[in-house]
């Protein structure tokens, strides 16, 4: 199945990879305190800007530095990271623009009404991802579509999701970081087969 072309630098050359190596370096409780705290759904009160001057290189490298510190994500820092995933841009400035686009693309389902500063669950994540990469995944995926908890379960099997993760749980800043370079290697890795059988 060929890739979508949503990845256009290597992922060295990006802010998110620098990101990525910051992050082997927080410890693991982190993570295992974002798992057990998954179920309870909050806001996030301290949210970081995505509104940041476009134009400024070192404003998208701030954010993922920030990003991967926080303790937990909102859905429009996870939105806003994911467009960045997939176009290695975001031209769109506030929340509201961000999910009509991500609706528009496919990756949201038309009900999605959840405010911008509500805790981004893994389900939500692993939905747009599936989506995004276009999965198609095992029997469950292909029978119900790509809902949260069996997207879930088809980015553990592809390594992209930690094996204890479940559709409501929350992520800490570094664990999200983690699942985007994972997800990113992932894709980059399937593109490469495809371009070897079809030169085959």
């Amino acid at each position: 199945m060929p890739m979508p072309t949503y990845f256009k630098a290597p992922l060295a050359a990006t802010p998110l990879a620098a990101a990525i190596v910051s992050v082997t370096l927080v410890t693991a409780a982190l993570v295992a305190i974002a798992a057990l705290s998954g179920c309870a759904r909050s806001i996030v009160t301290d949210a970081l800007p995505t509104n940041y001057d476009r134009t400024d290189p070192a404003a998208e490298v701030v954010f993922y530095h920030n990003l991967a510190n926080m303790n937990k994500v909102s859905n429009d820092e996870a939105l806003h990271a994911l467009t960045l995933l997939a176009d290695d841009e975001d031209p769109t400035l506030d929340y509201d623009a961000r999910v009509k686009a991500a609706k528009e693309r496919g990756w949201l389902n038309p009900d999605f009404n959840q405010p911008p500063d509500l805790v981004a669950q893994k389900g939500l994540v692993a939905e747009c991802l599936v989506r995004m990469l276009q999965i198609e995944g095992g029997v469950w995926l292909k029978l119900l579509g790509p809902t949260p908890r069996y997207s879930v379960r088809e980015l553990v099997n592809l390594g992209v999701m930690p094996e204890e993760s479940s559709e409501r749980q929350a992520m800490s800043g570094a664990e999200f970081v983690g699942i985007l370079g994972r997800a990113r290697d992932s894709a980059i890795l399937e593109k490469m087969r495809e371009l070897r059988k079809t030169a085959g």
